[in-house]
C-alpha cells in the first residue's frame, strides 16, 4: 500500500477519534417521574448571555426530593406560581462542570417566553426524561449548541410520546396546575407510569 494513503487514513482516524472524545454527547432518554418544587432564586445569570434564561431553585431547599436524582440534564414540564399554563422545560441538575460550580444548582430553562422575571415565586417541575450527564465542552458556543440539541431531543421524544405530553399539558392536569395560592408545599404526588 501507498505510504501517503496509510498516513491519510491514520490522520482521518486520529481526527475522528479526537472529535468523538472531545465533544461526545450520549443522550439516553430514560423515563422517570420526579416532582420538585421550590422558590425561584436569582442564579449566576449565565443563561441570559446565551439567550437561555433559567429559573433556579436552591437544591438545599429541595432536600430529600433530590435523593436518587443524578446530576444531569432532564426533559421536564414546569409551572410557575401566578402564571397560567404548563410548559415544556429542560432542567440541569448538579455542579455544572462547564463553570466549575462549588455547589449544586437546579436550573430550569422553560421553553416559553415570559415578559417578566418571577424571583420569589414557586416553581413546580416534573422531571420525566433523563437526557444526558453534565459535562465540560470546549467552548460556550458548543455548550449552547448542546443545550439546543437537548431541547430538540426532548421535543422529538415528546412527538413520539404524545400521550405523555397530553397528560402533562392537559387543562385538567393535576400535577402542575396550582390549586390555590396556599399550594406551595413541596409536592410528592405519584405520577402515572408510561
Amino acid at each position: 500500500m501507498n505510504k501517503e494513503f496509510l498516513l491519510g487514513i491514520l490522520f482521518l482516524f486520529l481526527i475522528f477519534s479526537f472529535c468523538i472524545a472531545e465533544e461526545s454527547v450520549a443522550r439516553q432518554g430514560k423515563v422517570m417521574h420526579v416532582v420538585l418544587q421550590g422558590e425561584i432564586q436569582k442564579g449566576y445569570q449565565r443563561g441570559r448571555t446565551m439567550n437561555l434564561k433559567t429559573a433556579n431553585i436552591d437544591p438545599f431547599e429541595l432536600g430529600f426530593l433530590l435523593d436518587g436524582v443524578q446530576n444531569g440534564v432532564y426533559g421536564a414540564f414546569a409551572s410557575v406560581e401566578g402564571h397560567d399554563g404548563v410548559f415544556e422545560a429542560v432542567v440541569s441538575i448538579g455542579n455544572n462542570p462547564q463553570f466549575e460550580n462549588k455547589s449544586g444548582t437546579v436550573e430550569t430553562h422553560i421553553l416559553h417566553e415570559f415578559e417578566e422575571d418571577f424571583y420569589g415565586a414557586q416553581l413546580r417541575v416534573v422531571l420525566i426524561l433523563f437526557i444526558r450527564r453534565q459535562q465540560v465542552f470546549s467552548s460556550l458556543d458548543v455548550l449552547k449548541y448542546e443545550i439546543n440539541s437537548d431541547i430538540e431531543f426532548f421535543n422529538n421524544w415528546l412527538v413520539e410520546n404524545e400521550d405523555m405530553k397530553k397528560t402533562m399539558l392537559g387543562l385538567d392536569s393535576p400535577f402542575l396546575e396550582w390549586e390555590s395560592d396556599d399550594d406551595i408545599a413541596s409536592s410528592t404526588k405519584i405520577l402515572p407510569q408510561y
